[in-house]
């Protein structure tokens, strides 16, 4: 017993270590590239440098799209850390960091063995979207947390009818609505009440509605503190503000009202094969196992309904985005969970080999997958560095367990072998996150046009003119202070006649006609463009 208690303490530790490696390797030194990172750590940094926690501003104009709790903790975060990537982004980590210690916990009071919960943890950080997000300044892994910490309780209270679960289901519906609105609100509600009424039909065979007064109830309390901070900002910024906040961009989005990311119903359901990779087939394996199981358990109806039905629901909605099934993410890992633990049953049973062959082929593919990984790793790389071979050790050591994968499989050990191809994901994860996710992101992002020499005198006025989003969200956060933003043309011409030394930042391409030196700075599939003053200009000649 001490042996295995031993044991199951370095395994332990061994987890930590991966997960930490997965979560922040190069976080700090890789700049925000993703398409909202740099909106999102810019209000953050405006609402820390201007004290104001009520209204979210983009470059000092209300920004009300999402509630501002990933802001606030943000701003904690800068205080503490400075205005930099690594606090950015720190509480995604953090929020991925509490999903996994929930699908732990919960795994743990479920009686699932030890193997069930590293496997739960491990796939779902290994899982490419999820990984992604949780290494990026954003809402969503922050109101996945929220999902994940009031399902599991709300289900626990439903079970067990023990009230201390209701106060940790208030805290995540409270975490979720303040995260995203509304859209937080319906995430949870259209899988906990449906599993409410079906579990009590198909499982208990009582009433319907049994139990909806009480979840009503939880949500009510639960929206207390959105509707705090809703009527705080009806108070400073008026009506507008309000309904902004509480229509235009949460029900009026989903309605399509609003004209953001409108998609057809199909959107989702031609991405599905895309979900939840590399694991895919092992979630699809744990859902076609609970089918063919006898006993309809309620603990499997409500993996079911976490899983399908926010799939269903956003299919009707008019406004579509893949990082909306993000929230699904736990429960798939669930599923591996639940898949192996029953497998194992099985093999202690006597009622399965372990050299069954569909399982030794579905382990060979794989392999196969995680190997057509490390040759695009080996070939950016190789476009990267083609001056230096370090690198190849890494790719060696790679190629070893995935060898060592192959002939487990043979052997008949395919346990092994599968986490064997884990570990082998794991590694080809970190390296990419140390190595060339920092090197492909330099050209992607913002920081390499605040870096430039035009910048380098801090008198000169900076004004952007007609800007994105983006760009208006990597002023504030690189240069620390909000920037003027020029509407028309005839702003343009007043702010360089009335500034002997400039700087205007653009996505247009129309600046040609103005005075003084235009660069053109490649990002991404894009150009950013800078206007300076003659002696700013980063060319010796201009391009008017």
């Amino acid at each position: 017993m001490m042996r295995v208690k031993i044991d199951h303490l370095a395994v332990w530790v061994g987890f930590i270590l991966l997960a930490g490696a997965l979560l922040f390797s190069g976080i700090s030194t890789t700049p925000l590239t993703k398409s909202t990172e740099a909106r999102v750590s810019g209000i953050a940094a405006q609402m820390y440098l201007d004290r104001d926690f009520i209204v979210p501003k983009l470059n000092s104009k209300p920004f009300l799209e999402k509630p501002p709790m990933y802001s606030w903790l943000t701003a904690i975060s800068f205080r503490a850390f400075g205005i930099n990537s690594f606090a950015a982004r720190l509480p995604s980590m953090l929020s991925a960091i509490g999903i996994l210690c929930l699908l732990i916990f919960h795994l743990k009071r479920c009686k699932a063995s030890f193997v069930a919960q590293i496997t739960a943890a491990l796939s779902l950080m290994s899982m490419a979207m999820f990984w992604s997000y949780s290494r990026s300044s954003g809402q969503d892994v922050l109101l996945t947390f929220g999902v994940s910490l009031s399902l599991l309780n709300l289900y626990y209270y439903l079970e067990s009818k023990n009230r201390l679960y209701i106060l940790s289901a208030v805290v995540g519906i409270s975490i979720a609505s303040l995260t995203k609105g509304i859209f937080g609100l319906f995430i949870i509600g259209i899988v906990i009440f449906p599993f409410s009424i079906l579990s009590n039909i198909l499982v208990r065979k009582c009433h319907w509605y049994r139990g909806i007064f009480v979840l009503a109830v939880i949500f009510l309390v639960a929206i207390v503190p959105l509707s705090l901070w809703l009527t705080l900002l009806y108070m400073k910024a008026g009506w507008v503000a309000f309904y902004e906040a509480t229509w235009v961009n949460s029900v009026g989005r989903l309605l399509g009202e609003s004209g953001g990311h409108v998609e057809p119903w199909y959107y989702y359901l031609v991405r599905i094969p895309g979900l939840f990779q590399p694991w895919l087939v092992f979630v699809a394996l744990g859902l076609y196992v609970g089918l063919k199981a006898k006993d309809r358990s309620p603990y499997w109806l409500f993996l079911c309904c976490w899983l399908l039905i926010p799939i269903l629901f956003l299919s009707i909605s008019s406004s579509k985005r893949i990082i909306y099934l993000l929230s699904i993410y736990p429960v798939g890992a669930l599923f591996i969970a639940y898949f192996v633990e029953k497998i194992h049953k099985k093999w202690d049973a006597g009622e399965i080999s372990n050299g069954v062959k569909p399982v030794n082929y579905l382990i060979y593919f794989q392999i196969l997958i995680t190997s057509a990984v490390l040759c695009y790793c080996i070939y950016s790389t190789f476009y990267i560095w083609k001056e230096s071979a370090v690198w190849l050790l890494a790719f060696i050591a790679i190629a070893a367990i995935l060898t060592a994968a192959v002939l487990s499989v043979r052997s008949k050990k395919v346990g092994f072998a599968f986490y064997f191809n884990l570990l082998a994901v794991c590694a080809l994860y970190i390296f990419y996150g140390q190595n060339l996710d920092e090197k492909e992101s330099q050209s992607r992002s913002f920081e390499h046009v605040f870096q430039s020499k035009a910048f380098a005198d801090t008198k000169a006025a900076v004004a952007l003119y007609q800007p994105e989003e983006r760009l208006s969200g990597a002023a504030v956060y690189y240069l620390h202070h909000p920037v003027r933003d020029l509407a028309t043309r005839k702003e343009l011409v007043k702010f360089i006649r009335n500034n002997p030394d400039y700087i205007v930042l653009s996505e247009q391409s129309d600046l040609s006609a103005q005075p003084g030196g235009l660069e053109s700075i490649p990002l991404g599939k894009g150009k950013v463009y800078l206007l300076a003053a003659k002696k700013k200009s980063l060319r010796t000649a201009s391009l008017n």
